[in-house]
C-alpha cells in the first residue's frame, strides 16, 4: 500500500481546508497576514495562529518540513496557553506538526504526537469520531515506519473493523483493510493476508472495479501469492494488475510502475532472469523520471533489480547499485530504518560474494541484529539473512582451517 498516498488521504480532512494550490504564493500571503495580524491583535490573537498555520501549511506543501514542524509547535504552544491544551484548534495544530514529524523522518516523535492527539480526540469526541480515527491512522503509519508491525497491524485491524461497523464509506474499510494484509505480509504471514481477500472484495465492490484504490487493494492479493512461493499464480495476478493500472492511470504513473516492479520480481524468481533485469532497469529508470531518485519506491526496484544482477553473476554490477540504494536509504530514512537494514544486509552478501569478508561481516551483522529486534527471530526476512551470516561465517572458518 502506498504510504505517500495513504498518508494524504486521511488529512484530507485538514487539507480540505486549504483552497490554493500555488504554494509559493500562498507562503508569501499568509506570511504577510500573519504579521498583519501580529501587529494589530498581537502575537497570540486567534486571527495571527490561524494565519501562522496555514503559512506552515504552504511550507510543509513546499518541502520545508522543519520550518513547517517548528511553526505548528509555536501555534500549538500559543494555542494551548489562551484555549487550552485539549482545544480542538490546539489539537488541530498538534495534529500538522505530527505530520511535519513524520515528513522529517522523527517517526517515533511522530508516533507519540499522534497518540497524544488520538487520546485527547477520543476523550472529547469519542473513539468512533472521525477525527479520532484519523489520527489513529497517522500513528499506525508511523508505527509501521519505527518496524513496530505488530502494533501497527492491530491498530489497523481495529481500525478496519469499526469502520465496517458503522456502515461508512466503502473507501474507508478497503484503505485499513489493505493495510492490515499490507502488514501482515511484512510479518511474513501471508496466509492471514490472503485470508482477508473476501472484505478486500466487499469493499472494494462499494468503491467500484475499476478505481484505482480497487485495483491496488489487488496487489495485496498478488503479494500474497508471491510470499506463499505460488510463483505462476502471482505472475499471471501481477501481469493483469500492470494492464488494469495502464488502464486507469496510464503508464508514466506510480501505481502501474509499482505493479510492473513486483512483476519483474515475479519473473526473477519464476528463473526469468533476463526479462526480469531489463523490467527492472527499465523501471527504476522511469521512476527516477516519475518519482525522483530519492523515492523508496525508485530505491526499492533498485534493490530487486541488484538482487537478480546477483543471480546473473554480475556481482560487481549489483554492489555498485546496492553501495548507492543503501546511501540514499541511510540520508532519507535513517540508519535503522528497516528498509535500510535490508538493503545493507545484502550489500553485504554481495560483497561476500566478491571476496570482501571483513565489511560483508560487519554489514550482515548489524542489520540482522537490528532485524532480529524489530522484526523477531522468525520472521522470513531475519532467516534468510542469518543463514547467509551463518553462511559467510562457515566460509571463514573453512579458510582458516589448516591445510594437511
Amino acid at each position: 500500500m502506498r504510504v505517500a498516498a495513504v498518508r494524504d488521504r486521511f488529512f484530507a480532512g485538514l487539507h480540505s481546508r486549504w483552497e490554493h494550490r500555488e504554494w509559493d504564493a500562498a507562503a508569501e500571503h499568509w506570511g504577510r497576514k500573519a504579521k498583519r495580524s501580529e501587529r494589530r491583535h498581537g502575537t497570540q490573537s486567534p486571527a495571527a495562529l490561524a494565519a501562522m498555520e496555514q503559512h506552515a501549511v504552504a511550507l510543509l506543501q513546499l518541502g520545508c518540513r522543519a520550518e513547517a514542524a517548528a511553526e505548528f509547535a509555536a501555534v500549538a504552544q500559543a494555542r494551548a496557553a489562551t484555549l487550552g491544551s485539549d482545544h480542538k484548534d490546539t489539537l488541530m495544530a498538534r495534529a500538522w506538526r505530527a505530520r511535519a514529524l513524520y515528513e522529517l523522518g522523527r517517526f517515533a516523535e511522530a508516533e507519540e504526537s499522534w497518540r497524544a492527539v488520538a487520546a485527547e480526540r477520543d476523550r472529547l469526541l469519542g473513539a468512533r469520531h472521525s477525527k479520532t480515527l484519523s489520527a489513529r491512522e497517522g500513528r499506525a503509519v508511523a508505527l509501521v515506519e519505527l518496524g513496530r508491525l505488530a502494533e501497527a497491524e492491530s491498530e489497523y485491524r481495529d481500525l478496519a473493523d469499526i469502520y465496517e461497523a458503522a456502515s461508512g464509506d466503502a473507501r474507508d474499510v478497503l484503505r485499513t483493510r489493505s493495510w492490515q494484509a499490507n502488514i501482515l505480509l511484512r510479518m511474513g504471514q501471508p496466509s492471514a493476508a490472503e485470508a482477508l481477500a473476501p472484505q478486500l472484495t466487499v469493499a472494494a465492490a462499494g468503491v467500484g472495479a475499476e478505481d484505482r484504490d480497487t485495483i491496488a487493494s489487488r496487489s495485496q492479493y498478488a503479494e500474497a501469492l508471491l510470499a506463499q512461493h505460488r510463483l505462476a499464480d502471482a505472475e499471471t495476478e501481477y501481469r493483469a494488475l500492470v494492464a488494469r493500472f495502464a488502464r486507469a492511470v496510464g503508464w508514466v504513473n506510480r501505481d502501474t510502475l509499482r505493479a510492473r516492479w513486483r512483476h519483474a520480481v515475479t519473473l526473477g524468481r519464476l528463473g526469468r532472469l533476463k526479462e526480469a533485469e531489463a523490467e527492472l532497469a527499465a523501471v527504476a529508470s522511469a521512476m527516477r523520471g516519475v518519482l525522483g531518485p530519492d523515492h523508496r519506491d525508485t530505491l526499492a526496484t533498485r534493490l530487486s533489480h541488484a538482487q537478480v544482477l546477483r543471480k546473473l553473476d554480475r556481482k560487481a554490477d549489483a554492489a555498485e547499485e546496492l553501495r548507492v540504494v543503501v546511501a540514499r536509504l541511510t540520508a532519507t530514512l535513517g540508519p535503522e530504518h528497516l528498509s535500510t537494514l535490508g538493503a545493507s544486509a545484502w550489500l553485504g552478501v554481495v560483497l561476500h560474494d566478491l571476496g570482501h569478508r571483513d565489511e560483508a561481516v560487519a554489514l550482515l551483522q548489524s542489520a540482522v541484529a537490528e532485524l532480529t529486534r524489530l522484526l523477531g527471530a522468525g520472521h522470513p526476512d531475519v532467516r534468510e539473512h542469518r543463514d547467509h551470516l551463518a553462511a559467510l561465517h562457515a566460509d571463514g572458518q573453512a579458510r582458516d582451517e589448516p591445510r594437511a
